[in-house]
């Protein structure tokens, strides 16, 4: 993925993203769960709140029962880097695979605070609590969008501080196998895996 070496942040106070390929199990599982549970808890904490979904053809099954529950579905998007300028979240609630995940990779790397699980979290590194919420259960994650939604001064520092994190990760993780992650400010480079443990 291109790491800019720059980041313009320009949020809707509201939105919260979620990307993925349809084609990879584990992004099916999560939007599911979305829909079906974190969603619905993240209303009725912020009633205002924009479920985005990038990634999904609007005619595909998972991203047709996300419309129905009201979330906007964009389909592929071709600038990718414009929608995460627009967030003031990314969701990534993963419960499915192995391996780092590259659109975690992206969010750190584009300066957006970052919602997901444990195992979403896994290999990136030393990223402290606060830069990346985990939890691991539909209300848990709801809670914490909702905190970064509510206090947009200290999720954007957070952010700046995940983006600031690593010029250049190098992280072995049992099961994982070692992954370069250049997930940083400089040159406009691109982050780049050793092997197969990462996962889009």
């Amino acid at each position: 993925i291109v790491v800019p070496p720059e980041v313009r942040r320009d949020p809707d106070p509201d939105r919260v993203l979620f990307f993925g390929s349809p084609g990879h199990a584990p992004n099916r599982d999560s939007l599911d769960w979305i829909v079906q549970d974190v969603f619905p808890a993240l209303q009725q904490r912020r009633p205002s709140v924009k479920m985005v979904c990038a990634g999904f053809p609007r005619d595909d099954a998972a991203a047709l029962r996300a419309a129905a529950a009201g979330v906007e579905v964009l389909g592929f998007v071709d600038d990718l880097a414009t929608e995460l300028t627009r967030a003031a979240a990314v969701l990534s609630p993963v419960r499915l695979g192995r391996g780092v995940r590259i659109k975690n990779l992206e969010a750190l790397a584009h300066g957006v605070p970052l919602v997901t699980t444990g195992l979403g979290h896994r290999g990136l590194g030393e990223v402290p609590d606060h830069v990346v919420r985990t939890a691991e259960d539909s209300e848990g994650l709801a809670a914490a969008v909702a905190a970064l939604l509510g206090d947009r001064e200290a999720a954007e520092s957070a952010a700046a501080e995940g983006r600031g994190e690593g010029d250049g990760v190098v992280r072995r993780d049992a099961g994982v196998g070692p992954v370069v992650c250049l997930v940083a400010r400089g040159g406009g480079g691109s982050v780049a895996a050793a092997d197969a443990g990462v996962q889009d």
